[in-house]
Parts: structure tokens; sequence; C-alpha cells
């Protein structure tokens, strides 16, 4: 009797031990480790690549894990360790980890919109060529991103049944860890507020943008799960730091994000007045935060958020930046654009409009410009394809909202900036290449 209570003890200290592996832990330690190698060393070089090279080597049997990292530094990667659009980054650590399980396993899988993706190379290749104003560099960190892409689609390892489950905690730890920073040495330029003089406030927008979306979206998905009040007080605070960075076009992304999932739930449970009164609700709540912050102090310069200033400038500028770009490209380069990447928009932006813009805000109006005509329909049918891919892993796993989301606010957010170039819109991208409609099993349920 005295064996049997030990081995019913020691089963359920086993199953403690089960509960947290070392893995789930390391997992926010290399996140931090990341934000903690940014601010004490500031620029990337070889020695620091290593360092994160054999801190990520506990991932080689757990690339899901790594994925959610990437995702999460993806929005500023230019800025944090290693996350950059280079060939010695965290992506190219991802890919030889998918490249050595693909060689043990003999595992691969043809894309979805493969054509269109290696066509798009094809036409970098073409535009370079044709172009004054294309910088080699440009050309190959789009040929980089889309290889990413490509790899992700091909190689990609996701739990079929709930996608990218420890992406919202992570977002958790990113949202807080941004709280921190702004409370102990904010960086203010003209009212709004960053974590570094190296962040865009913009940038640091959408970032915040995303990883609030994603707590917000898994806290409505499964409202009565554990730990509802913490998670409810991050989201908060994702939506005061995106107040604060004064980006109106990541405000936009996220509210957009948000109400579109709470209709499409409705619709989906056939309870879409309960849709509409939960929008409304959140749109009140919102008023009422942004109010708040107004009159804290939080928003410095009230003047971002009036709709009125707001819709006569075109959102500073963009309307008149676009007004400039397109009849430029159409009259001078209209079938192969300025060139793959930003350096040649920039360029004519600063000849056209008088003020140094790094992109075209607006990434198919970006792809226009970049590639020309011929960029720009491949980049819009990559794109629908995509949006069918995603709609298609919805009505099979109502559990992959965490991608379709990300792709979602990144695309809304895409309306006033540019992310054409950038690792954030082309992980999405790979991760929707996926042949989810035939490897998802449809048997979910909404919890």
């Amino acid at each position: 009797m005295v064996d049997q209570r030990e081995m019913i003890a020691k089963g359920k200290l086993k199953k403690i031990h089960m509960g947290i592996k070392p893995i789930d832990l390391w997992q926010y330690v290399y996140l931090l480790i990341v934000y903690g190698l940014t601010f004490a060393i500031g620029r990337n070089n070889y020695l620091e690549f290593g360092i994160l090279f054999l801190l990520a080597l506990p991932f080689i049997n757990e690339t899901e894990r790594f994925l959610e990292i990437c995702l999460v530094l993806s929005p500023i990667a230019y800025f944090f360790s290693g996350a950059d659009e280079a060939v010695f980054s965290l992506y190219t650590i991802y890919v030889i980890f998918l490249a050595l399980r693909g060689i043990v396993k003999r595992e691969f899988r043809f894309p979805k919109n493969l054509w269109s993706r290696l066509f798009l190379v094809c036409v970098f290749l073409i535009s370079y060529k044709q172009s004054t104003l294309a910088t080699s560099s440009g050309m190959f960190e789009l040929i980089y991103v889309v290889g990413i892409s490509l790899a992700v689609s091909a190689l990609g390892e996701i739990d079929d049944r709930e996608p990218l489950k420890r992406l919202p905690k992570l977002c958790m730890c990113g949202i807080c860890t941004y709280a921190l920073i702004l409370v102990i040495h904010p960086v203010i330029r003209d009212g709004r507020y960053t974590i570094s003089n190296d962040v865009n406030v913009n940038t640091l927008g959408l970032s915040a943008a995303i990883m609030t979306t994603i707590v917000l979206i898994d806290l409505l998905h499964d409202w009565y799960g554990k730990l509802r009040g913490p998670r409810i007080l991050i989201a908060l605070t994702g939506f005061a730091e995106v107040l604060m960075t004064g980006s109106r076009n990541s405000f936009m992304a996220l509210a957009g994000s948000v109400f579109l999932f709470l209709i499409m739930k409705g619709w989906r449970n056939k309870k879409l007045w309960k849709a509409v009164l939960g929008s409304g609700i959140l749109t009140l709540l919102a008023l009422l935060g942004i109010y708040v912050a107004l009159k804290s102090g939080m928003i410095m310069d009230a003047s971002r958020i009036d709709i009125e200033k707001m819709i006569s400038s075109g959102g500073t500028n963009r309307v008149h930046v676009w007004k400039e770009i397109i009849p430029y490209v159409y009259k001078n380069c209209f079938y192969w654009g300025l060139g793959p990447g930003k350096y040649g928009t920039h360029v004519i932006l600063q000849k056209l409009v008088f003020r140094s813009y790094s992109h075209a805000h607006n990434t198919l109006v970006e792809a226009f410009a970049e590639t020309g005509i011929v960029g720009f329909v491949l980049m819009t049918i990559l794109l629908i394809g995509t949006g069918i891919q995603a709609f298609r892993l919805l009505k099979k796993n109502r559990n992959g909202y965490r991608i379709v989301f990300f792709f979602i606010c990144t695309m809304f957010a895409g309306i006033g900036e540019s992310y054409f170039n950038d690792i954030v819109l082309w992980l999405p991208i790979g991760m929707l290449g996926f042949p989810w409609n035939s490897t998802v099993s449809d048997r979910t349920e909404d919890r």
C-alpha cells in the first residue's frame, strides 16, 4: 500500500515537472537576452551572432518556439540584436535548424503561392539591372526576406491543432519590457515616446500594436481562460503604449484587427449582434482610454488625434507622397520601377517633396515604386493568395487566428507604412504559405 502511494506521489510530481519544461522558460530567457544584448552592445557583430546561435541550440527540436521569438522581434528588426534582415541573423539560424531537420526527417512541402514569390525574385534581378538607383544591398535584402518566407512554407514546423500557442505570452513579455523601458528611460520626440533614439516612433507603435492585437484577440478567443485579469491589464498597457507613440497608423491597425476578429467570430457563431455590441463597448472603452491619456498628459501632442487635421493633411502627408511618387514612376520607369530596395524611393522623394522619407508609406505603392507594374501585379497576386490561405486556415481551424491576425494587423498598418522590404510581412506570408487546407484538422471548436 505504501509503495502504491509513493508511486502515485511520484507520478503527480512528474506531471508537475512536465507541465513546466526547461524549454518553456528558456524561450522567455532567450527573448530577454536579445533585449539585453541590444541595449548593452547596440550593434550586430559576428561574436554576438555566435552567442545567439549557441544559445538557440535548445530550439533545434522546437523550431516553432524559435519562430515565435522571431515574430515578436520582427516589427523592429533593424534595432534588436540579430533581428535585422541579414545573413547573420536569427532568421538564418531558424532556417539552418529547419534545413537540418528537413534533411534528417526527409520532409519537404510544396508551398502555396510559390510561383508568385519566385517570379518576384526574378523581377528583383531584372529591376536591379534596369535601374540606375538600385543598390545590391537592397536587392539582396528583398531576395533574403522572400527566401526566408519560402523556407518557412516548405520546411517550417508548426502545430496543426493550435499554431503559435505560446506567442500571446511572449507578446505579453514584450509589452511589459517596453513598459519598463518607457518608465526607466523614455525617449521623447515632439511629444511622442519611443524606447531608443534609434527606434522610430511609428515602428515602435507597430510593434506594440501587433503584440497588443495578439494578446487581446487571444483574450477574446478564450475569455474564461487562465489569468484573465493580468492579460486584460497587459492588453491595456499595450494600448497605452500605442497611444504614447502617437502612431495613428498603428492605432488603426490595432482597432481594425480587433473589430474584424469580433465580426468574423460573431458571424461564424451566428451571434453577429453580440459581436456588434462587443465592438461598440470596445470603442467606448478605447475613447475613454484616449480621454484619460489626454487628461493625464500621457499623450503630449493632442493634435495627433485631431480627425479634421488628419484628413486635411492626408495622414502626415501620406496622400501627397503617393500623388508624387506614383506619376513619377509611371512616366519614367513604369515596367521595372526605381530598383529593388528603399534607396531609390528615398532619393526620388527627396527631390519631389523635399523631405527625407525612407519609403513610400504604403506597402503596394512601395512595391510599384521599386519594381514597377510587373512587381506590383505579382505582389498584389501574392497578397490576395495569402489572404485566401488565411481564410482557409480559419475555416478549418479556429485556433489559427494568431497567424492570420498577425498578417492582418501588418496589412492594416501597411496602408500608411511600407513593409514590402521587411521580414515582419514575409514571415506570416511564409506561414500562410503552408498547405493548411490539406494538413489542418477541422475538428476544432470555439472554447
